[in-house]
């Protein structure tokens, strides 16, 4: 390993990777309608983009901590993460109860249940009403959501503590915790079977990367180039969910390291849009479902198919569901994401 010696400079780094992993999302989401036709796997590893984004999330975490200048407590901690993520959140999960009522087919298994609702807005762990055994909230892609709040209150939980017992209290905490869900020991439920999903532990491998960093340790650059495209390789050809920490977690958590060990220009154009797209990844992110159905349906009204019948189209369909989702997600950072934040932020000061 080498070290390094400007750790701000890599940072925007992870912001580009960030914008990766929710294109990787928005692949995965807009692959459905062509699977049938060019294959029931192809771009099913842009599902692990979470992966990616969990990783990150302990990284940022941890990194935030060991750069402050003060520290936070617990208390101001959860309420600024809740600021950041629960807004658009709350909105988006509201956006499609409204349209429920209107339309209550508009969704593919949707249900229009209050109490669906309430759990979900809660971040609270639940049984979806219509996908029978899914542990989701009625904006589907607000699970990872619901692991982000579980890792937050574990993390702050101990943000006094120097920061390697920081990082041991989280692990041990989401491991014991794990460990007993996946025991058997207790009936199966939704709880049970979200504390078990050994999903939690690439948070850890996250804040790991963030303490290495602060010590300016590095993989060598000549071995990055290798492992990211290696680590990249493995998500996309070999990753399986079945124990997708080990198949998928670890490569995320290499992808991430490897990217730290570079320099990363900000100027260049074509960066400057995946740090537009990282900056925008969490409105992209809760809004590509609505933008992506939104698509098909035009896409079947204007060629009058209820499939891809060529690759060309396939192409075509895949390249519009990203390029509308990207535009969309954009909008709403701009437009909206950031002026909420800050109304909220004020509205809380005054």
């Amino acid at each position: 390993m080498t070290i390094a010696n400007d750790n701000k400079s890599m940072i925007p780094g992870v912001q580009y990777l960030r914008g990766v992993a929710a294109l990787m999302v928005v692949l995965f989401h807009s692959s459905p309608m062509v699977r049938n036709f060019i294959g029931m796997t192809t771009l099913a590893w842009g599902e692990f983009g979470v992966d990616i984004f969990f990783n990150i999330s302990g990284f940022v975490m941890m990194h935030s901590v060991i750069t402050a200048e003060k520290s936070t407590s617990s208390i101001a901690f959860i309420k600024n993460r809740l600021i950041r993520i629960g807004p658009m959140y709350w909105l988006m999960t509201s956006l499609m109860t409204c349209i429920l009522i209107i339309k209550p087919t508009a969704f593919n298994s949707a249900v229009l249940s209050m109490d669906h609702y309430a759990l979900s807005m809660l971040f609270i762990p639940h049984f979806h009403p219509g996908i029978e055994g899914a542990v989701l909230p009625m904006l589907v892609p607000g699970w990872t959501l619901s692991y982000e709040m579980y890792f937050y209150i574990v993390f702050s939980a101990a943000l006094l503590l120097p920061h390697f017992f920081l990082f041991g209290w989280v692990l041990g905490v989401l491991a014991v915790v794990n460990i007993i869900a996946r025991s058997g020991f207790i009936e199966q439920s939704a709880t049970s079977m979200f504390l078990g999903n050994s999903i939690v532990y690439e948070f850890t491998c996250g804040m790991f990367i963030a303490l290495l960093s602060r010590r300016g340790i590095y993989i060598p650059k000549w071995f990055a180039v290798i492992a990211l495209p290696l680590a990249s390789s493995l998500i996309i050809f070999a990753s399986s969910a079945d124990n997708r920490f080990v198949t998928v977690g670890l490569s995320a958590t290499i992808i991430l390291y490897s990217t730290l060990s570079f320099v990363v220009p900000t100027k260049k154009v074509v960066l400057s849009f995946f740090r537009l797209l990282g900056d925008s990844s969490y409105s992209l992110y809760l809004s590509h479902v609505f933008v992506i159905g939104l698509v098909s349906i035009l896409w079947r009204k204007v060629f009058a198919v209820h499939a891809i019948e060529t690759y060309l189209s396939a192409v075509l369909y895949l390249l519009l569901c990203c390029a509308s989702s990207i535009t969309v997600g954009a909008l709403l950072y701009k437009g909206v994401e950031i002026r909420l934040t800050r109304w909220i932020k004020f509205q809380l000061r005054s």
